[in-house]
């Protein structure tokens, strides 16, 4: 069974602190450690829109399965009646920013690079 991905490109709102969205993603996934099996790895990048006007940012996650996956988008779901640390986190996320674009998939090709060679 291969890994399973989960990328959402997030947008900030007005007068939203870019620090502050990237300290609440850092706690979203240390909550999600907490309650969710499977998943492996979680990235984020600050990316600048074309011509620089805006930040964005791209989270991604991996999953060990596309089941891991499912079990996440559950537990989102179910936060607000089930885990409220969580819940105020994903709340604290949604006041100061946008979800602009979500992609899920599995990977069909990933190569490690070596530039000695």
């Amino acid at each position: 069974m291969s890994n399973y991905y989960c990328v959402q490109i997030l947008g900030l709102k007005p007068a939203a602190s870019g620090a502050d969205l990237e300290a609440l993603l850092r706690a979203r996934v240390v909550e999600m450690g907490r309650w969710i099996t499977g998943v492996q790895r979680f990235s984020l990048m600050r990316t600048k829109t074309p011509g620089g006007e805006a930040v964005h940012y791209l989270m991604t996650l991996t999953f060990e399965s596309q089941q891991a996956y499912i079990y996440w988008r559950q537990v989102e779901e179910e936060a607000h009646a089930y885990w409220p640390q969580l819940a105020s986190v994903l709340q604290r996320c949604e006041q100061i920013s946008t979800l602009l674009a979500e992609y899920e998939g599995t990977m069909l090709l990933q190569e490690e690079l070596n530039s000695d060679a």
